[in-house]
């Protein structure tokens, strides 16, 4: 008998864990732990080890066993089914569950399910990556974006960073040195020569331009070159929620790290269809996992 949900929300930056009663409306929180990186498609083995990790000491801080708790996820790069499928397989084996007990799918549909309690809605997930779910009144969802950092992403942190860095070298090639105030901060973690450049260019990942973003959103008002990536951030921003309102009339809702800067600069047409979050990824985890027991309960006293 399932005691338990876990619900997790998996990002590309960071990962939390809740532990709640499944036997409740209320999901409220017994306890609640964080970890690392938890991208599936970035580092598949540290997101295995990282949720195996926080289910563990989830569980052992209940008391409960393997066998009596539901794992509702939400991981970056859950969208590939391949790599979801063998995720899925690891953890069966790690945790010592069956596939009755868990539910992996993108951050963004649990991030979602949580902004609006499941009812229909578009949210654009803003994080590292960017990425926009529309949810209907049947619960059906489509994706727009959120393709990857090699061709997409442009709402994200990991487009800031690199926008930055772009922006930065124009400078350098420009003046001879870095001459902007947002240049000279970026050169203090790229390097200030060419060989310090390229040597941190060939080994950069995602969340290393992510991680220069809020250089940007500290110094849009004071540096004009910031300002300039910024406001390509906000219209990329635009258009990624205009595609995903397409002959919709439904609220919008902005979640992740980077919504709450984002949303006073986005156009008037769309701040009038924003609305604040009821809740966030984790929320919807736990939500989609409550739905899952439900529907498994529901089948069983069909049959």
């Amino acid at each position: 008998m399932i005691k338990y949900i876990i619900g997790i929300d998996g990002g590309a930056t960071k990962i939390i864990a809740r532990i709640t009663p499944s036997r409740t409306e209320n999901p409220h929180s017994l306890f609640e732990l964080k970890g690392g990186s938890c991208s599936i498609s970035n580092n598949f083995e540290q997101a295995v080890d990282v949720v195996k990790q926080l289910v563990t000491q989830l569980t052992q801080l209940v008391d409960c066993q393997s066998h009596q708790v539901f794992i509702a996820i939400g991981a970056a790069g859950a969208g590939n089914e391949q790599l979801k499928k063998v995720f899925c397989e690891q953890l069966y084996q790690k945790l010592n569950i069956n596939k009755d007990q868990l539910l992996v799918t993108t951050d963004a549909i649990t991030s979602i399910f949580g902004a609006n309690n499941g009812d229909e809605a578009v949210c654009l997930a803003l994080g590292t990556g960017s990425v926009a779910i529309s949810l209907d009144c049947y619960g059906k969802t489509k994706q727009v974006g959120g393709w990857g950092a090699s061709i997409s992403d442009e709402g994200g942190a990991f487009f800031i960073g690199k926008q930055a860095v772009r922006a930065a070298l124009w400078d350098y090639d420009k003046h001879g040195e870095f001459a902007a105030i947002l240049s000279l901060k970026i050169s203090q973690h790229i390097g200030n020569t060419r060989t310090e450049i390229l040597s941190w260019l060939s080994h950069a990942k995602p969340l290393d331009f992510a991680n220069l973003a809020p250089l940007v959103t500290e110094l849009k008002e004071n540096c004009p070159l910031a300002k300039k990536v910024f406001q390509e951030h906000i219209k990329q921003v635009e258009v990624l929620a205009n595609a995903a309102l397409y002959n919709k009339n439904v609220p919008l809702f902005l979640t992740g790290s980077l919504a709450e800067i984002s949303a006073p600069y986005l156009s008037k047409p769309l701040q009038k269809r924003l609305h604040p979050s009821k809740g966030n990824s984790i929320d919807g985890a736990c939500l989609l996992a409550k739905h899952h027991i439900k529907r498994n309960q529901e089948f069983k006293t069909c049959q």
